[in-house]
């Protein structure tokens, strides 16, 4: 049986932005409470290595773009480029089956992202 499994490929801007969530959660509530928001966030990491397309597609922002809501962190993932965006098949090369954290957001500290500003925007951090 092939493995249809995913890798998830963290960005530096990611953990770094995990690392601040978790200061952020410790300092105004508890640390036990940031510890599981933390994990929260890790479980939906391992959880896209079976279910690519978790969240909400953000097309309007850029293509490719999904969003998931581990309150209240905004979590935005890259897709990797697939050959057939059906659910059907989802054949990918196997040199493209990664994910790229590009940021972790949280709370208000989203970025006002339209579409001509957003591939900056992500790309760039």
């Amino acid at each position: 049986m092939p493995d249809h499994k995913f890798t998830v490929i963290w960005s530096p801007e990611a953990d770094f932005d995990l690392l601040e969530i978790w200061r952020w959660g410790a300092k105004h509530f508890s640390s036990e409470i940031a510890d599981a928001h933390a994990q929260d966030i890790l479980r939906l990491t391992a959880n896209l290595q079976d279910a690519p397309l978790l969240g909400r597609s953000r097309d309007d922002l850029l293509g490719g773009i999904r969003s998931v809501v581990v309150y209240p962190t905004l979590y935005f993932i890259v897709l990797p480029r697939m050959r057939s965006r059906s659910f059907v098949s989802w054949m990918v090369e196997k040199i493209s089956r990664r994910f790229s954290h590009v940021r972790i957001v949280m709370g208000n500290n989203v970025p006002p992202l339209s579409r001509g500003r957003a591939r900056r925007h992500l790309y760039n951090h």
